[in-house]
This record gives C-alpha cells, sequence and structure tokens, in this order.
C-alpha cells in the first residue's frame, strides 16, 4: 500500500486544479495492479472518512464514482 499513498495524495490535488482526469488515472491503476491498488485506495478512502460523509456508492461503482468520493468535501457533524 505504501506506494500508492502520495500518489493517491497527489492525484486528489492535481484533480482538484484540473491537470488529472482521475477517473483514467484510477482506472489504469487498477487494469495494471489491481489488487494493490485498491487496497491503498480504500484505506486512503477510509482515512479520509468518505463513507461517513455519505459516499454510499463504496464499492460497488469504482472507478466511476471515484471523483466525487475524492473531491467530496463535505463536513460531516457529529448528529449525523
Amino acid at each position: 500500500m505504501a506506494p500508492y499513498a502520495f500518489s493517491l495524495e497527489l492525484a486528489v490535488l492535481a484533480a482538484t486544479r484540473g491537470v488529472l482526469d482521475l477517473e483514467q488515472w484510477a482506472t489504469d491503476l487498477m487494469t495494471q495492479d489491481a489488487v494493490h491498488f485498491v487496497t491503498a485506495l480504500l484505506a486512503f478512502m477510509d482515512a479520509r472518512t468518505l463513507v461517513s460523509r455519505g459516499c454510499a456508492c463504496l464499492p460497488a461503482c469504482l472507478p466511476a464514482c471515484l471523483p466525487s468520493c475524492l473531491l467530496c468535501s463535505s463536513p460531516v457533524s457529529d448528529a449525523e
């Protein structure tokens, strides 16, 4: 998982700036190294607490929902 930790952070940054097509990037990596990349991706998403933010599409629609899930910035309230 470690080799993907930095690249995932960098990819999200690049996507937010419009420099990277996050869906295509993730699809390419899933094709090349599915087991390790998806494991790292899920750990990354878990660390960012996307599931608790209401991103209910995981993991069923990967990579189609990936850009919206990774770029999700809605705050999580304790009441939810």
